[in-house]
């Protein structure tokens, strides 16, 4: 019923930023004031080669600034060599000795019910109790390590003994995975490196984004793969899963440990809204994180029979500063300047009927739509 509500509500909020002329009182608006009590006057830039150009630059620039201020997180490593499963409380051993079948297993026979009834399983205290030598501390070892305890102990009693230690069921440690996944999970650590990736395949993957309409009209939220959050031990370092699936993004697919939680989250901060004189106004989803003009006036059907699209608008961080950028879509290049116009997380694409003289205006009527659009992970839970 909420979510019901909601998509009636946005509806006719989308509805009211499409209508026909735009009926603003600019005389009481002409002082309107920012969150700092800033007139807000800003600078409109015309999309085209040159402002293309430039924003290349800057991201390209941008890059290059992160990869020679990285530093790898301390306490996370992505090396695999050397990696070896630590046991714990509950994990269940499997220990044979060759040829002396009476040390092995108890109940190692094929009438056994489960792997509880074939194993030595870890008790609370790290130990297990083992034939001749008695409590064996396990815990904080790996099998090699056990695998040579209990090879000098049993020297005692067996001739050359030769033991052999694996690990039958991982319960000691395990990983939690939340967020905007098909399958919200605990996901058990063991004697194979579980990644970043790793997690989030076996949680069934992200939600992925698509622009596609519900039964009331609204687009799903989706993941933002590229703001994933690792916590470990208190401290959250964050990954772009769209990098790690890269051959050079693998020195980021931190291993993980016990305790660790990955935190999958929606895209409700990160989507792209299309507002004004179009056929379907709304909030629409970055895919991957990325999304062009001319995909966002895809995604709402173009513009409508009433908009000029010669004044196609972008309001970039509209909520502080706004930056204004136009394209004069009649114009001959209009489809290869949309093209590569890049948008960014909270971009507001907006067709007018005309030439927009009171930014404020404008402002002052589609800050209430775009703020009830970002509410919504509250109104639907």
């Amino acid at each position: 019923m909420k979510k019901l509500l909601f998509a009636l509500s946005l509806t006719a909020l989308l509805s009211a930023c499409s209508a026909p002329g735009m009926h603003m009182d600019e005389s009481s608006l002409s002082s309107e004031l920012n969150g700092q009590g800033k007139v807000m006057q800003p600078h409109v830039q015309i999309i085209d080669v040159q402002l293309i150009q430039q924003e290349m630059r800057a991201l390209q620039a941008q890059l290059s600034d992160a990869r020679v201020n990285y530093k790898k997180p301390a306490g996370f490593t992505a090396k695999r060599v050397g990696y070896q499963y630590i046991i714990g409380s509950q994990d269940v051993l499997r220990i044979i000795v060759w040829n002396h079948p009476e040390l092995n297993n108890p109940a190692s026979t094929q009438s056994a019910a489960s792997i509880y009834d074939v194993g030595f399983t870890v008790d609370q205290q790290g130990n297990i109790y083992y034939p001749y030598i008695g409590s064996v501390k396990v815990a904080g070892k790996t099998t090699d390590q056990v695998r040579a305890i209990l090879t000098k102990k049993l020297a005692a009693y067996v001739k050359k003994p030769q033991v052999n230690v694996v690990v039958m069921a991982f319960n000691s440690q395990n990983i939690n995975i939340i967020g905007a996944v098909q399958s919200p999970s605990v996901v058990p650590v063991t004697n194979v490196p579980l990644t970043v990736l790793n997690a989030v395949t076996k949680a069934g993957g992200p939600i992925s984004c698509g622009n596609n309409t519900d039964a009331q009209g609204s687009v799903a939220l989706c993941a933002d793969v590229q703001k994933v959050a690792v916590t470990r031990g208190g401290k959250t370092v964050y990954v772009n899963l769209n990098t790690l699936r890269s051959p050079a993004g693998s020195s980021e697919n931190w291993i993980l440990k016990n305790g660790d939680v990955i935190n999958v989250p929606n895209n409700n901060q990160s989507r792209i809204f299309v507002l004004g004189a179009v056929n379907k106004p709304g909030p629409f989803n970055m895919v991957d994180g990325k999304m062009t003009l001319q995909q966002a006036l895809g995604n709402a059907a173009g513009p409508n029979m009433l908009s000029n699209p010669a004044y196609t608008y972008v309001i970039r961080n509209y909520q502080n500063n706004p930056q204004i950028y136009l394209l004069d879509a009649h114009s001959a290049d209009a489809l290869i300047l949309a093209s590569r116009f890049a948008l960014k997380p909270q971009d507001v694409v907006f067709i007018s009927n005309s030439k927009i003289a009171n930014f404020n205006a404008v402002l002052n009527q589609i800050l209430p739509t775009l703020n009830t659009a970002t509410s919504i992970k509250f109104l639907t839970n």
